[in-house]
């Protein structure tokens, strides 16, 4: 004797076909969401190899700036992923930009001095003695008046050279080198008492005694005003990484979409 038992099977289609809009409902947000988010932190690690390879890093700010904002929606339509620098010259980098002097002077530029480096080139952060506010002009006070341009630069270098003062003076000269010198005095100091034919007088320093002998100091330019305008030419950091990882979008969906079907069915 046999015993049969029937099932009514007329609902499997129906429970097949709320199961997968349930899957699909939820599986494909999330395998969208987890597309944007891995492209976007990919570009991130592109735009750090391009910035090592291109641009010369004083420290490790302009690393830290490049950031990412993750989609945390499960609505496509309100989906995005950012990635970019909070840091604003990054900015300038990426697009060029050209920048003009809107006073009597050039821009300020650090020269490689201003770093404790000799050449031409600056690969280091600036010093923070030679950082624009720490500097203490020595030709600032309105102490010097001259007659013409020549006499000011002079008297500037004196005043720099006296003790107690700052050896940190701005220097009008000519084309290319207009800029903030530090004043280095050299040889004997000058005898405070001398003649001048018969007569004998002695020299009075209002902010200090000298040093060095005048006409031997030695300057080092600190920060360059010689330039009116520069340009900065666009290095594409940020367009290129996310250019590059766009053309795996359609791969990384594939195997994001696998990833969720396959998490949900287990």
């Amino acid at each position: 004797m046999v015993a049969q038992v029937k099932f009514d099977l007329s609902q499997i289609d129906r429970f097949n076909r709320i199961t997968l809009k349930k899957i699909s409902a939820s599986a494909l947000p999330l395998a969208i969401r987890g597309t944007l988010n891995s492209a976007a932190f990919d570009s991130r690690k592109k735009a750090l190899e391009i910035i090592r390879e291109k641009f010369t890093l004083r420290n490790a700010h302009t690393a830290r700036s490049i950031r990412v904002v993750p989609s945390k929606t499960l609505k496509i339509k309100d989906m995005f992923s950012l990635i970019g620098s909070v840091a604003d010259y990054m900015k300038s980098q990426e697009e060029g930009e050209t920048r003009t002097s809107k006073g009597k002077h050039g821009l300020r530029i650090p020269t490689p001095s201003a770093a404790g480096q000799s050449g031409k080139t600056r690969t280091k952060p600036i010093l923070k003695k030679f950082r624009r506010g720490q500097i203490k002009l020595a030709n600032e006070a309105g102490r010097i008046k001259a007659r013409d341009k020549g006499q000011f630069i002079l008297m500037s270098i004196r005043v720099a050279a006296l003790r107690g003062q700052s050896p940190y003076v701005f220097l009008p000269f000519g084309s290319n080198k207009a800029g903030l010198y530090r004043v280095f005095p050299r040889g004997a100091p000058p005898a405070p008492r001398y003649k001048r034919g018969e007569k004998q007088f002695k020299r009075k320093f209002t902010w200090g005694r000298p040093k060095g002998e005048p006409g031997k100091e030695e300057l080092l330019m600190i920060h360059s005003f010689a330039h009116k305008t520069i340009r900065i030419k666009p290095t594409w950091w940020l367009r290129l990484s996310v250019s590059q990882i766009a053309r795996t979008l359609q791969v990384r969906f594939n195997k994001e979409a696998e990833r969720v079907f396959n998490r949900m069915i287990k």
